[in-house]
């Protein structure tokens, strides 16, 4: 099984230069559904990713089994689908991680709120990425305010996912009414942890109450994929999606109307380590 060790974070004070705040070249947005039907709105308004998440059950909170392999026959191989599998200090979510797998999920969703004070939950997440069938589909998060839940921080999850072998990583927000990801983590931060994952060969999601500006931003600063929820939907993110939204929120990810990048991760990583 692979090995935690905490180590101190790198201090993030290199030259703030241009070359930070490129415009990821093969930017997409992931779309985050609670349904069947939200996830057909998704991809009719543009979605290039779909996820499954129930917002009602916290930060990663993973659907219902039932309500997941209706999303999945919904989706089928229109879109790439990434579904939130909870927190590693629930002893239930490596279960849902499987299970969601084996379901044809492309990719899982596993939080780090309070890892920090748990060595066991690291280990089960190591466990995971030890497996060869689940290593590269494994999306651990980093949450922008990771000191108020306790959690690991964004270049010590950036560290393990690389050292382990994984293809993504996902920075976002614990506590959603707390302010968003910028609220949390300066830009220089964020556009330096985006240019240290791709020379790893890892690609970033962002998310984190992201507004039609906060997603302009993300992807200024590097990210692969932007996720959003409650940007697309009509009200806050436990309301109803909104294909038209979910159209605003795509142009402004790809504003020159180009195809969709229904790609894994791994493959964005790939594109932009060369």
């Amino acid at each position: 099984m692979p090995q935690y060790a905490h180590r101190s974070p790198a201090p993030l004070n290199g030259p703030e230069t241009d070359s930070l705040h490129e415009r990821s070249p093969r930017a997409g947005l992931l779309v985050s559904v609670r349904s069947r039907q939200e996830a057909l709105d998704a991809i009719r308004g543009g979605a290039d990713w779909v996820d499954a998440k129930e917002p009602t059950a916290g930060a990663l909170g993973a659907v219902a089994d039932d309500e997941l392999r209706r999303i999945v026959q919904a989706v089928g191989e229109e879109r790439p689908l990434s579904a939130a599998a909870g927190e590693a200090v629930d002893h239930a979510t490596p279960g849902r991680v499987r299970t969601a797998l084996g379901l044809g999920v492309r990719a899982a969703k596993i939080g780090t709120a309070a890892a920090a004070c748990d060595p066991a939950a690291i280990e089960r997440i190591g466990e995971l990425f030890a497996s060869d069938s689940i290593r590269r589909r494994l999306a651990m998060a980093a949450y922008a305010d990771w000191r108020d839940c306790d959690g690991l921080p964004p270049e010590e999850v950036l560290r393990l996912t690389a050292d382990w072998g994984g293809a993504w990583m996902l920075v976002d927000t614990h506590a959603k009414q707390s302010g968003d990801l910028f609220s949390h983590l300066e830009p220089k931060r964020i556009a330096l942890l985006a240019r240290t994952a791709r020379e790893q060969g890892v690609a970033l999601l962002l998310a984190g109450s992201l507004d039609e500006s906060g997603v302009a931003r993300a992807v200024g600063l590097g990210a692969a994929l932007v996720g959003v929820r409650g940007a697309a939907c009509d009200g806050d993110r436990e309301a109803t999606l909104s294909a038209a939204l979910v159209s605003r929120l795509s142009l402004i990810v790809k504003p020159e109307g180009s195809p969709n990048q229904a790609e894994h991760p791994e493959s964005l990583a790939a594109s932009e380590k060369t």
